[in-house]
């Protein structure tokens, strides 16, 4: 496996985790920020369209790696990252890794979800 090669356990660990292509994307901004976040702020920081990040934003909900805090209605709701478990927080950590490693190798895995 050369060295920006994807490990095999951690393309299963993101085929289990993330399941769109925007996905890495919220995930890292939510990261690397460490405070509470809109879908819409993601929509302005990622220049995407807000409808697919708030899409992202509930898949990576389900998938434990954020919470959701504020707003009783969707429109008002702020995400935080906040890993339900150690192995979320490691995969988020390699995700990252390989992301400013090799982001076009992450994004096209994860586009064929």
């Amino acid at each position: 496996m050369g060295s920006h090669e994807l490990s095999p356990e951690l393309q299963a660990r993101l085929k289990e985790s993330i399941g769109s292509y925007e996905e890495p994307q919220v995930l890292l901004q939510a990261l690397r920020e460490r405070a509470s976040w809109s879908a819409e702020d993601a929509a302005r920081r990622l220049h995407r369209g807000g409808p697919a990040l708030e899409k992202a934003s509930d898949g990576l909900l389900q998938a434990g790696l954020l919470v959701a805090i504020d707003g009783r209605v969707a429109e008002e709701r702020k995400f935080l990252y906040r890993p339900a478990s150690p192995a979320l927080a490691e995969l988020s950590e390699r995700l990252a890794e390989a992301l400013d490693r090799d982001p076009l190798q992450v994004l096209d895995l994860t586009s064929a979800f």
